[in-house]
This record gives structure tokens, sequence and C-alpha cells, in this order.
């Protein structure tokens, strides 16, 4: 059983997000896809 993530990786865990936002990497004006694409990548 995978150990508990936190919700907010949670639809990235799921799959609910195929592609990880690279767009919103380069720029960030989306603080939240930033910072989860930082931490899957």
């Amino acid at each position: 059983m995978p150990r508990p993530r936190p919700p907010s990786l949670k639809g990235w865990d799921t799959g609910e997000i195929s592609t990880p936002p690279i767009k919103s990497r380069g720029s960030s004006h989306t603080p939240c896809n930033s910072g989860l694409s930082t931490s899957i990548l």
C-alpha cells in the first residue's frame, strides 16, 4: 500500500493530470502548478 501523500499531490497520484504543466513551470503565473511540477520533476 503506497504511503499517504499530501492532498495537493492527490490529483497527480490519481492520474487526474496526465502531464505536468511545463509551461506553468517556466512562467510562475500559477504558484500551485509551479510548486507541484517542481516537486514531481
